[in-house]
């Protein structure tokens, strides 16, 4: 698990190694957690090698930011893939398969233009 805090430079990785040790809870996210998905990924990832190569550091963390909005909040909101912890510091978005049971194919209605 990623948990991002606000009062660490970066990043805290917690290995759960146990199965029988506690994990973090985790819901389905909603669409009132977009904002804060985007802000999750773009403070986990915003100084990564591949946002560094790919984006121009004039406005890097906004385009980052709208990136994640738009992609793992919005696509994975409309078709189910978005997981997220209570305070949302913690995200898990993945594109499932065709058909896959608990999902919904992505509309162009679920991503704003």
């Amino acid at each position: 698990m990623v948990e991002c805090r606000g009062d660490s430079p970066g990043p805290r990785i917690q290995r759960i190694d146990d199965p029988d040790e506690e994990g973090p809870d985790v819901r389905r996210a909603e669409q009132r957690d977009v904002p804060r998905i985007a802000a999750t990924l773009t403070t986990s990832l915003g100084a990564s090698r591949w946002a560094r190569w790919a984006l121009p550091d004039d406005g890097r963390i906004q385009r980052l930011t709208r990136l994640h909005e738009l992609d793992a909040g919005h696509r994975g909101v409309g078709t189910g893939t978005a997981w997220v912890t209570d305070e949302v510091d913690a995200v898990a978005v993945w594109e499932a398969p065709p058909g896959a049971e608990g999902t919904t194919p992505c509309r162009p209605t679920c991503v704003p233009h």
